[in-house]
């Protein structure tokens, strides 16, 4: 699921006395041949024997002084990054050489501020915006950050998140509001476009939903809220329903779980949403929302799951999406 180009990563108004680093970023990116001596601290400050040990005690005066060190290090790095990859400049460092260390630091941020709450509640949105924004900055980014589709543990781990997606959006309101929020769909939807140990992949998501039921009542419960919403995102909700597609073309088995618990009726429900929002030209997100929607009853086996599917999608408008949308679907459509 490709990313918006005109989305950016910004802090809005951060403290200042917490996180003092991240606007050297820019001069960073700027001078990077003049300024690498500047690069090597951070890196240093993000090193994996910096980690704090794991402990379930309030987090100690040493604990709190790495923590924000290397929160302010990422901060950093990451926005020199992403300048780099929106300016197409040459990064003054390697993303894949300090991903190791940034995907362990985000692990522990992740550990430490926001699921032990022992930090003020802006290190625990902060650091919750970094562990996000990360994420999604080196699954989008291509080549040369593709090496992190086969990092063992992270698919687990951003399902993990992705899986308490909706809470996260409602607690921390300036991640939100600065970044239209959903990143973690984004970045699953993401993970599944790569055909390359796709269906590892789904195996991973599955297990860490704990069940297939787990997942299919998640993602489920996800699509109804977005449909329910007012104003409809739909950038949101193709991407779950490309997530529900996905797994259920790489999983036959999940598949029935999401046809037993009404699964079609809910794809045909937004299908046909989908299909009364189509303009001139063709908004992209609803566009792909139909797309993804015949993927979905494309892979429905006519024979062997029995008439029941069919039934429930007939009843909440497949038949009358498909009237809406043939046209529209006859035309040659862009690849996703």
């Amino acid at each position: 699921m490709p990313t918006r180009a005109s989305r950016k990563f910004r802090h809005g108004n951060q403290n200042k006395n917490q996180f003092q680093v991240h606007h050297k970023a820019h001069n960073l990116s700027r001078y990077s041949d003049e300024r690498q001596e500047l690069i090597a601290p951070l890196i240093d400050d993000i090193a994996m024997e910096k980690i704090p040990p794991d402990h379930s005690g309030r987090p100690t005066a040493e604990d709190i002084d790495a923590i924000m060190t290397a929160l302010n290090a990422i901060i950093a790095l990451r926005h020199t990054l992403q300048l780099g990859m929106e300016l197409d400049k040459k990064c003054p460092f390697e993303p894949r050489s300090i991903w190791p260390r940034l995907f362990a630091w985000m692990k522990c941020l992740y550990k430490h501020c926001v699921l032990r709450h022992g930090y003020d509640t802006k290190t625990q949105e902060t650091a919750f915006i970094e562990i996000a924004c990360l994420s999604h900055l080196y699954v989008h980014g291509g080549d040369p950050t593709k090496s992190i589709y086969t990092t063992p543990g992270f698919t687990s781990f951003v399902t993990e998140i992705w899986l308490k997606e909706q809470y996260y959006l409602t607690k921390y309101t300036e991640f939100k509001a600065g970044y239209s929020g959903f990143m973690f769909s984004e970045t699953i939807a993401q993970l599944l476009t790569e055909e390359h140990q796709r269906e590892d992949r789904v195996d991973e998501i599955i297990a860490a939903a704990g069940t297939m039921d787990s997942l299919a009542t998640y993602t489920l419960k996800y699509l109804r809220s977005a449909i329910s919403a007012d104003p409809l995102d739909f950038h949101l909700i193709r991407g779950i329903l490309f997530v529900i597609s996905m797994c259920c073309v790489e999983n036959g088995r999940l598949y029935g779980t999401f046809l037993r618990r009404s699964g079609a009726f809910l794809v045909a429900k937004t299908f046909l949403i989908a299909a009364k929002h189509i303009t001139k030209p063709v908004d992209h997100d609803v566009l792909f929302t139909i797309r993804w929607a015949y993927l979905f009853f494309g892979t429905v086996p006519l024979c062997g799951k029995g008439p029941y599917w069919m039934i429930q999608s007939l009843e909440s408008g497949l038949l009358q999406g498909l009237l809406l949308s043939c046209g529209l679907m006859k035309a040659e459509l862009p690849s996703p």
